[in-house]
């Protein structure tokens, strides 16, 4: 534990989630404080809001044929 080595190989051994709380028991006061669902959410806005891909225009055309289809199909 007081080698060097602990400090440098930390990140690599012990896993932080960010959506669980590892801790041995619930904390006693959990105000202002969000729970796994809330957190989870806000992680899913934050990486759609990232999102940079798009379809290549054949494929989105395809896609845009199929719902065109579909919706007069169920109309």
């Amino acid at each position: 534990m007081t080698l060097s080595s602990t400090l440098d190989r930390y990140r690599e051994v012990y896993w932080h989630p960010r959506l669980f709380e590892r801790g041995f028991a619930p904390r006693g006061d959990h105000r202002g404080r969000s729970n796994l669902p809330e957190r989870a959410k806000h992680q899913v806005g934050t990486l759609v809001a990232r999102h940079e891909y798009a379809l290549p225009a054949e494929q989105a055309r395809d896609i845009e044929s199929i719902w065109q289809r579909a919706q007069a199909a169920l109309s």
